[in-house]
């Protein structure tokens, strides 16, 4: 198994430390009971073999970015990649950026992740209580990401389940119990059962955005779910240059804790107007967490307030 490390571990937070080993530990019991995978626990985490890919999960301390600037936030991280099929064009940063992103689930394909090693990966990474709940929502995305994270771009469609219709309705209701405005979060512009239109909370951000969840056959290769975009007015000059842009904001997500999970990728619409941050939730996790889209919505601003701060440090 690669070596992995703890960068920035607080020293003194033994407590911290303490409940992020728990959680992995929970990972792991979670996936070796699946007879479709073959684990192997390491001293710095687990590896994950599958059919056609392999992951690494492992607790790292990520540089708060945005409204957790200056603090450093465990997270289980995953990183996975293709185990026996070479694919060289994952490397070209524009069929990332334009496509393959576009499609990625619970996770983002990045160039050179630090962990475990050099090449192309899909990188996903879910505080343990620092974003969302772990208990309630983050065990399962985690399990979750290892399962269909690569799957989701290069897999084949999943078969639909029967459960799924329920599922939909599960998360139709989250949807529909959601508050219409919170302050200095979020409100709603648009809410129906099956999708809604939000604006993030401005805040001291400069950044105009939007975001919408819709439900329905969402993505594929995984299938019925929740899809999740948040927008950014920002002007792409070029197909290359957006390419590059929002290969730069994955890198960072990959490399930062903004107050929300990094479960999605950031990449350039059809349009090509703007730049994007989408995320594919299964419809299967509607039964498993609790309040997945309230979550997605009133966590929008820590992303875009750890955005706003990337962008301005980016050369022009």
């Amino acid at each position: 198994m690669p070596k992995t490390s703890l960068p920035h571990v607080p020293r003194d937070k033994p407590d911290v430390v303490l409940k992020a080993e728990m959680a992995l530990d929970q990972v792991t019991s979670v996936l070796e009971r699946d007879p479709r995978l073959r684990v192997i626990s390491g001293v710095s985490g687990i590896h994950v073999e599958r059919a056609h890919s392999a992951s690494v999960v492992f607790i790292r301390y990520l540089r708060g970015a945005g409204m957790l600037r200056g603090v450093d936030y465990p997270v289980v991280f995953i990183s996975s990649r293709l185990s026996d099929i070479k694919i060289d064009f994952t490397r070209d940063p524009v069929v990332r950026g334009l496509g393959l992103n576009a499609r990625a689930a619970l996770g983002a394909l990045v160039e050179n992740p630090r962990y475990p090693a050099a090449g192309v990966a899909h990188c996903t990474s879910i505080g343990v209580d620092s974003d969302w709940p772990w208990d309630a929502i983050g065990r399962e995305l985690t399990v979750m990401a290892v399962l269909l994270g690569m799957h989701a771009i290069f897999g084949r469609p999943l078969a639909r389940r029967s459960s799924d219709t329920a599922a939909l309705r599960a998360f139709s209701r989250e949807i529909m119990a959601m508050p219409r405005e919170w302050p200095d979060r979020y409100q709603i512009v648009l809410q129906c059962p099956d999708r809604v239109h939000a604006k993030p909370s401005d805040g001291e951000a400069k950044l105009k955005a939007s975001v919408f969840i819709t439900l329905g056959r969402a993505h594929p290769v995984i299938g019925p779910g929740l899809r999740y975009r948040l927008y950014l007015w920002r002007g792409i000059q070029s197909l290359a240059k957006g390419a590059a842009l929002v290969e730069y904001l994955n890198a960072m997500e990959r490399e930062h804790a903004v107050g929300a999970p990094h479960i999605g990728a950031w990449h350039i619409p059809r349009d090509r107007t703007r730049l994007c941050y989408t995320v594919y939730i299964p419809a299967r996790l509607a039964t498993s967490t609790r309040g997945i889209p309230q979550k997605l919505l009133e966590t929008t601003h820590c992303r875009v307030r750890a955005a706003e701060q990337w962008l301005k440090d980016y050369p022009m």
